[in-house]
């Protein structure tokens, strides 16, 4: 063999022995996300890809509509057209016949509009009504709601699930809005408990409310705008946020997971997993949610059963809300360890040179709280080349501010509900739908472990 097919075979070698590694080391990560993913779909005697095809859902069911948030989400290469048109006529006979969705829910409007946008469509003109005239989910669930005597009629779940669903796609508010983003920041401020949590009702914190009010709060944890808390004093937006996770760290039980209702259970253990995921959190590393070495990761896990699905409480059998909040769960824990879109966030992914910007901006404040004002202010520089709807993506932005106060630097007013403009359908049908969990040469590429949201009577109670 001469020395130029020697080193030919090197290279192949070389090439073929990197291949093997790649693939070994995306298997060697455990595949919850699809596991469950599998385990939800034959728990209804489907597959993953037929799920949204089968009679088992009914669209326009809170549970149904849940499901297919989750598979779309969690990237199924299945048909999901069977599903949307099964939606759309049900908005549609809704309005014709009801004239709207629901008297007093908001939330059914917004849980309708994310299932939309999930699964491709545009939440802006999705359905008819009486007089043929497309529906505009955003509008008449939100900044323009008036089927009942405020977007809060039903309790804080209004508010969140409105924020959250203006947000998906940053969706923009017309300027003779009944509710704008800061409207609604102001109500969600307004709520906070004073030992920082929030509930359905005043005087009642909810390890479920103050997870979803954090969701809703992700994408302005950076707004140096203050808004007026419960007790009249000025706060911004990371100061509540602040108080929020000390409060539900306190509520972690030793076994990692967390309780509402008067029981540990599965849901409420998710939607903490779904606020720090959305946070820039690690649930299972981040030491204010680690108790005795075990992390909330580990608390959501006691509820998985042997066959891939899970349970609301250790007492029950396989559930199929608590399955499919677990497979939200894993999802967003997936995203955030891939640098991804949060989970409600349905945009097309960063640009590349975007997101190494942020992520290496995100490492780079890890010590920023002892960096000189030189450091400090360089960083600065840094975050704010970030394109402004962008820069809640900068996790550590909070910790940077602080820093900046303490040394009397001149911090730039920044709000971030006016830069998030509108994008059109076109921009986002393609995200709804886009794997997640995928497989990249016969190997799962996952998800990462978990749980999710609320129980038994509560489900009632909040549709969202």
């Amino acid at each position: 063999m001469n020395d130029r097919m020697r080193k030919g075979c090197c290279r192949l070698l070389a090439l073929l022995l990197t291949l093997v590694l790649v693939l070994t080391l995306v298997l060697v990560i455990p595949a919850y996300g699809q596991e469950t993913l599998d385990a939800l779909a034959a728990a209804q005697g489907c597959t993953a890809e037929t799920l949204l095809q089968s009679d088992k859902l009914t669209a326009g069911d809170s549970v149904s509509d849940w499901v297919a948030i989750a598979v779309s989400r969690a990237g199924t290469e299945g048909d999901t057209s069977a599903y949307r048109k099964a939606l759309e006529r049900y908005v549609t006979r809704m309005y014709r016949e009801q004239g709207g969705l629901d008297r007093l829910r908001a939330t059914e409007w917004q849980r309708t509009a994310l299932t939309a946008l999930a699964l491709g469509a545009d939440p802006t003109a999705f359905g008819r009504d009486k007089n043929g005239r497309s529906v505009n989910l955003l509008a008449d669930g939100v900044y323009q709601f008036t089927a009942a005597k405020s977007l809060g009629t039903q309790g804080l779940n209004g508010w969140i699930f409105g924020l959250i669903a203006l947000d998906s796609a940053r969706f923009a508010v017309p300027e003779d809005a009944v509710y704008t983003r800061a409207t609604i920041l102001q109500a969600l401020v307004a709520a906070q408990e004073p030992e920082g949590g929030f509930g359905l009702t005043v005087g009642n914190s909810d390890v479920d409310l103050t997870a979803m009010t954090l969701q809703a709060l992700a994408p302005y944890q950076n707004s140096t705008v203050t808004y007026t808390g419960t007790s009249g004093e000025s706060v911004t937006i990371r100061e509540v946020v602040r108080r929020a996770l000390a409060w539900l760290s306190d509520q972690q039980t030793a076994e990692g997971d967390f309780i509402s209702w008067d029981a540990a259970n599965l849901e409420s253990t998710a939607q903490v997993i779904i606020a720090l995921c959305s946070l820039g959190v690690d649930p299972a590393t981040d030491a204010r949610f680690v108790k005795n070495g075990i992390s909330t990761v580990d608390g959501l896990m006691r509820y998985r059963l042997d066959d891939g699905t899970f349970r609301h409480i250790l007492t029950d059998g396989s559930d199929v809300m608590a399955t499919e909040q677990a497979l939200l769960a894993q999802e967003a824990m997936e995203r955030l360890s891939a640098a991804r879109r949060s989970l409600y966030d349905f945009r097309e992914e960063m640009p590349e040179d975007v997101k190494t910007q942020v992520t290496a901006l995100n490492e780079a404040l890890t010590d920023v709280a002892v960096a000189t004002p030189e450091e400090v202010q360089a960083l600065y520089t840094r975050y704010l080349a970030i394109p402004a709807a962008e820069r809640s993506y900068v996790f550590a932005a909070g910790a940077l501010l602080d820093r900046m106060q303490e040394l009397s630097l001149e911090i730039t007013p920044e709000d971030p509900a006016q830069a998030y403009e509108l994008r059109v359908a076109a921009e986002v049908t393609t995200s709804g739908s886009g794997a997640v969990v995928w497989i990249a040469a016969g190997a799962a590429v996952i998800v990462v472990a978990a749980g999710m949201v609320i129980w038994s009577k509560w489900r009632k109670i909040c549709t969202k």
